[in-house]
């Protein structure tokens, strides 16, 4: 047996027969479109040539080769690293610093300086470099405060009026008979 009998009032499923007028139509679009594919590609062909494209790859290409030739026949860095075996001057330069360089950390490190103290030593042994970085911090706010004219100093350094009262005075005292003795007596005092 091939199959099962239908019962009453029972459907059958079928299939749309193909429509060959919109198969045609479908057809028709898509050659509509290929066509105009090929006008546009066409067209950027035809401005790619108008705007001497091909000239320009042709040149691009050309500095390519020169390069591409110097590099090879040439004599520099470019040259020496691909061609030479390790004998060019570039390279050499290049070990002769790497050797100098080694040279420099191996010095650190059998040394006993600066570098070598903060890189090697312990902590404990540090406290002078410590130490010195705070001195230093330190210092740095007072010049800093000097620099913007804070402070008796300060303004000694940075306003030229103030400096110029100062010398007056001075120089008055150096004239003054009274200045002169109380100098000469708290020197004496003191020998």
């Amino acid at each position: 047996p091939l199959g099962r009998a239908l019962t009453n009032g029972a459907e059958l499923a079928t299939q749309n027969p193909l429509d060959l007028t919109q198969a045609a139509e479908r057809g028709s679009q898509a050659i509509d479109n290929i066509a105009r594919l090929a006008e546009n590609v066409n067209e950027a062909v035809l401005q790619f040539q108008g705007q001497m494209g091909t000239a320009r790859i042709a040149d691009s290409l050309a500095s390519i080769y020169t390069i591409i030739e110097e590099v090879r026949s040439g004599e520099g860095l470019l040259h020496s690293l691909i061609y030479d075996s390790y004998e060019g001057s570039g390279v050499e330069s290049i070990e002769r610093s790497l050797a100098t360089f080694e040279g420099i950390l191996q010095q650190i490190a059998d040394g006993d300086g600066l570098l070598h103290s903060l890189i090697y030593d312990s902590k404990d042994d540090q406290e002078f470099l410590s130490e010195a970085t705070i001195a230093g911090r330190r210092l740095n706010r007072i010049l800093e405060k000097i620099d913007t004219g804070t402070g008796s100093l300060g303004l000694l350094v940075n306003d030229p009026a103030l400096y110029e009262d100062m010398r007056a005075l001075l120089g008055g005292a150096q004239d003054s008979f009274v200045v002169r003795s109380l100098i000469k007596l708290s020197t004496e005092e003191d020998e």
